[in-house]
C-alpha cells in the first residue's frame, strides 16, 4: 500500500526537537555511589525524558532492563550489573535507587495501565 505524501501530518516527530517541545529544559543529574567506602564508583542514571517511554512505565517490573538502559556509560553499567555476590545490590537498595529516581523527575507511574501487567 502506497502513502499518501499529500496530507498534512499534525506532528512531525522526523524534524522535532527537545528544544521546541520545551525550551530551556535541563534537570540536574541523578546519580548514586556504591562499592567501596574509600573510593567508591559514582554511576550516573539517564534523564528519564531520553529513555523510550516502554523503559520507563516498566522500570519497577523490569529493573535489570531499566538499570541497563539509564546508565548510559559502559564501565559503569557494566559495573552495576556484573557486582559480585559479597557487593550486589540488596532488593531494598534497589527499590530505594528506583523510588529516588522516580521522586527526583517526578514520574508518577501509580495507575500505569499502558506496558503494565497489572
Amino acid at each position: 500500500m502506497a502513502v499518501d505524501t499529500t496530507k498534512s501530518t499534525a506532528i512531525d516527530l522526523t524534524t522535532l526537537d527537545r528544544e521546541q517541545v520545551e525550551p530551556g529544559y535541563e534537570r540536574e543529574k541523578f546519580a548514586i555511589k556504591l562499592g567501596d567506602p574509600e573510593n567508591p564508583t559514582q554511576i550516573e542514571f539517564t534523564d528519564p525524558q531520553e529513555l523510550a517511554w516502554d523503559v520507563v512505565v516498566t522500570m519497577d517490573e523490569t529493573p535489570r532492563r531499566f538499570f541497563s538502559t539509564a546508565i548510559e556509560d559502559e564501565e559503569q553499567r557494566a559495573f552495576i550489573l556484573r557486582l559480585d555476590r559479597s557487593q550486589a545490590l540488596k532488593l531494598w537498595q534497589m527499590k530505594f535507587i528506583m523510588e529516588k529516581y522516580r521522586e527526583h523527575f517526578g514520574i508518577d507511574l501509580s495507575g500505569n495501565a499502558v506496558g503494565s501487567r497489572r
